[in-house]
């Protein structure tokens, strides 16, 4: 009996793996438009049958994740795109058939017995799952096997010609000496701290001028104008009582929050074998090594074997002897879950507990928000039913604790409901004929609100910004006074002065590539140094400071840099690929061309049809 039921599981089993198999090929063939000789299209001597179509079109129709009509799936160009696909591959196929190439039996058997869907619980090929699944998907074994063999004849084709195409040597030297040539130049930083005359007031007239010149600075962007009536957790929890016997429970629940056990910095250095680790330790006590560097002796950085701060049982075997240092130091070889390793003792963190007085005010305001957000779960069933019986959000906030507003729901709105992001796109979509209805927030709470206007862009009058335009005029006014600066150190260049004579901080960088950061400059003074020839000079305007630069030499690639080697093998593996794509591309195209294609409208008109109802 019990070898009869256990027969039974595996069968069971078995189903389930067919029928997984069934779903997983996406309905592989199922629906028949026409029976198999039916067509959509011919190629040469090749015909692409309904079926085919049908089923690459429903996957690429699945794949937008959503149902689509016609007209949609049209739109996004997909019946095009999965008729082009089938006429590239109806061309190769023909194309092969034209030169005789193809491939035998035991080849087509070696790849449909790789086909993981067909294998049995052992990971063996089972040829029961592999009838059962051509069974129910409708297809023949030998129509399965001739689509596998022009598939593998495909890929000869597309090896044979796109295999042997390379990336011409003379672009990648070019690209290279673009992303690998290196400048050095030095620069001068002119700041407003090194302005010798504090910037004057501005007037009217000069913040007039500035605010119509840069009016777009200033703009209001559109907004929807809203009344509401919403409540969150925040609002209602200073309503909300808590008894100091729940806040002492909730305390005790999280004990392991307010105590933490002693714990220390700790790094960890594994290797192969405990001799490797002694005669490592061994070196470093005797002070021929320092720990720093049998880390990048092993090929590793400090962030390797950094730990942090750990318990004594995030260390396993190794915890104690570790935890019985009473100062930093080494310790080891000591088992790890990877090997033997040497621990190297940093820093210790006391023990630490907070107390109940100490973690009560924290308990109490958490009590609360978990308080209100459940009571505001069963309002917003109430306040639901209110509005669908004709309720505003002015009576809402009228008869529940809801409260009531109104203001412009956009990016940068000073109104509080407007800081979540879900009210900012709901509002996107909002309409005067929508009808207000109850909606949640991230934090719990819930809203309603209603249309009143929409508000178009606008530039708010000069006396309502003033403080950002006067921010504005200033910027821009010391960024003249700093470019003058700068303009008169040119002068002074031009007749033999050097960087810094004026007073300026100076920096330099020397054989740096396209790539290199250089912190508190602009990125644009990168850029301007590479569109320089050596001795030239260029100021370069930061968003606050002003650079002076000048080119002093310009280098080609380093040829010993590692970093620049592994750029040139990656950019000359990409190029190749990218070029024999182009050159099978065309290669189809000149087939496809070549045989000639006829369309059955009708054919292709019916599978729309019935994958679209």
């Amino acid at each position: 009996m019990a070898k009869g039921a256990g027969k039974q599981v595996g069968n069971v089993l078995v189903w389930l793996v067919l029928i997984a198999l069934v779903v997983g090929l996406g309905g592989y063939g199922v629906t028949n438009f026409g029976g198999s000789t039916s067509s959509v299209a011919t190629v040469g001597d090749r015909d692409i049958s309904a079926q085919d179509y049908a089923r690459n079109l429903r996957q690429s129709v699945q794949a937008q994740g959503q149902q689509l009509t016609l007209a949609e799936a049209s739109q996004r160009g997909i019946p095009a795109q999965v008729q082009g696909r089938l006429i590239a591959n109806a061309a190769l196929d023909n194309e092969a058939d034209r030169i005789g190439l193809s491939v035998g039996d035991e080849r087509v058997a070696d790849q449909i017995a790789q086909i993981e869907s067909f294998q049995g619980l052992d990971g063996d090929f089972s040829s029961d799952a592999y009838t059962f699944a051509l069974q129910q998907t409708g297809f023949t074994t030998s129509e399965f096997e001739a689509d596998i063999r022009d598939e593998t004849a495909r890929s000869i084709l597309q090896a044979s010609v796109a295999g042997g195409v390379d990336a011409p040597a003379r672009l990648i030297d070019v690209l290279m000496q673009f992303y690998g040539e290196r400048r050095s130049f030095e620069f001068a930083r002119y700041t407003a701290e090194s302005l010798i005359e504090p910037l004057p007031e501005p007037s009217d007239e000069e913040l007039q001028a500035y605010y119509d010149e840069n009016s777009d600075d200033f703009t209001i962007p559109a907004a929807k104008l809203v009344s509401y009536a919403w409540l969150t957790p925040d609002m209602l929890a200073p309503q909300i009582e808590v008894d100091e016997d729940a806040l002492r429970q909730i305390y005790d629940e999280r004990s392991d929050e307010f105590t933490q056990a002693e714990r220390r910095l700790v790094e960890r250095l594994i290797f192969d074998n405990e001799d490797q680790a002694s005669e490592a330790r061994a070196a470093i006590e005797n002070g021929d090594l320092s720990f720093e560097d049998v880390v990048e002796g092993r090929g590793l950085g400090m962030d390797d074997v950094d730990l942090g701060d750990v318990a004594e049982s995030d260390l396993g075997a190794a915890g104690a002897e570790v935890f019985a240092l009473e100062e930093p130091g080494l310790v080891g070889p000591l088992p790890s879950q990877f090997g033997p390793a040497l621990y190297r003792m940093n820093g210790i963190l006391a023990a630490t507990t907070v107390t109940f007085e100490e973690a009560r005010d924290d308990l109490a305001r958490d009590l609360r928000l978990e308080r209100a957000r459940r009571q505001i779960e069963a309002l917003a069933i109430d306040a639901e039913d209110a509005l669908a019986g004709g309720a505003t959000v002015e009576d809402l906030a009228a008869e529940t604790p809801l409260e009531a507003g109104r203001g412009e729901i956009r990016e940068g709105s000073e109104d509080p409901l407007a800081s979540y992001t879900e009210v900012r796109e709901a509002a996107r979509s909002l309409t005067a004929e929508d009808y207000a209805s109850i909606d949640v927030l991230e934090d719990g709470g819930i809203y309603a609100m209603r249309l009143d206007e929409e508000l178009p862009p606008r530039v708010p009058p000069l006396a309502d910004v003033k403080p950002q335009v006067i921010a504005g005029w200033e910027r821009a006014a010391t960024r003249d006074l700093l470019r003058e600066e700068a303009e008169r150190a040119v002068a002074q260049l031009d007749v033999g002065g050097q960087f810094g004579d004026d007073g300026s901080e100076t920096g330099s960088a020397d054989l740096v590539t396209r790539d290199t950061f250089i912190a508190d400059t602009p990125e644009a003074m990168i850029e301007a140094a590479f569109e320089m020839e050596e001795g030239d000079t260029r100021i370069v305007e930061g968003e606050t400071d002003v650079f002076l630069l000048r080119v002093t030499a310009i280098a080609p690639p380093a040829e010993d840099d590692e970093r620049m080697t592994n750029f040139r093998n990656a950019l000359t593996a990409q190029t190749a690929q990218s070029l024999a794509a182009d050159v099978y591309q065309l290669y189809g195209r000149a087939l496809t061309d070549s045989a000639g294609i006829s369309y059955n409208d009708a054919a292709i008109n019916a599978v729309n049809s019935q994958l679209f109802r």
